[in-house]
């Protein structure tokens, strides 16, 4: 890494982290300091002559710089609203990263890297085209929000059906059939939105979500409940809202 400080249009910066930003400062215009980045936000954060937080929302980029993977101090990494088509490997590097923003974009695949993201707590990939996650995905055990909304899953991807702390999963309009019974081992979840999909029926084992509170099934394909379908009431006595 190159730790010389060099300047960035005023401001202090290591030599590594400026090299990022004047590869992207070759598509977009300087980008500009800002107290804190969210998931519509353009602009960044420096701290201690590093970038910390970067958002880069809505500025037509149809790629990301490999050497993204330089910016090892930051905690929040947003590209949402953009046309990318793929992200680098490198990512995998941002091993301080919690918060990564990449919806309303035309992802169809995400790398295996992102599994060494451990300390990833928001993850928001809605509005892509994505059908599949890495299994790689099942090493993000610091995750607690997951949003997929608006892609064409037509399965619930197997490598996040065993996060323990993931307490919101949002899926809703996508293609999804049906659901995994592995879908009870998610007993952090406290919202889980499934509407607009195309299920025609529930696993008991989404009864064992003792913790939730939001169960969202509307418009989807489900057929009327018998006495054999005991999950919904298991989850009302437990105090959730099921919306059918």
């Amino acid at each position: 890494m190159k730790t010389d400080i060099v300047d960035y249009h005023g401001t202090p910066l290591i030599q590594s982290d400026y090299d990022v930003l004047a590869a992207l400062d070759e598509f977009v215009e300087e980008i500009p300091k800002i107290y804190g980045v969210d998931y519509y936000t353009f602009g960044l954060v420096i701290e201690e002559n590093r970038v910390v937080q970067l958002g880069l929302n809505d500025k037509g980029l149809t790629s990301i710089p490999e050497n993204i993977g330089d910016l090892t101090s930051l905690t929040t990494l947003v590209f949402t609203a953009n046309q990318l088509t793929s992200i680098p490997d490198s990512i995998g590097n941002l091993k301080a990263l919690e918060t990564l923003g990449l919806s309303s974009n035309q992802l169809s695949a995400i790398p295996k890297s992102i599994g060494n993201l451990t300390s990833l707590q928001y993850l928001k990939l809605e509005s892509n085209h994505l059908t599949s996650l890495p299994a790689s995905m099942e090493n993000l055990t610091s995750l607690v929000d997951l949003s997929l909304k608006a892609n064409e899953f037509t399965t619930l991807p197997p490598s996040i059906l065993n996060l323990k702390k993931l307490s919101w999963l949002g899926l809703r309009g996508n293609q999804l059939t049906s659901l995994h019974e592995n879908i009870g081992n998610l007993t952090s979840l406290t919202t889980l939105i499934l509407r607009e999909n195309q299920l025609t029926s529930i696993p008991e084992t989404i009864g064992n979500l003792t913790s939730l509170k939001i169960l969202n099934l509307k418009s989807n394909l489900v057929t009327p409940l018998t006495e054999k379908d005991t999950w919904k009431d298991k989850l009302v006595k437990s105090g959730c809202m099921v919306l059918l």
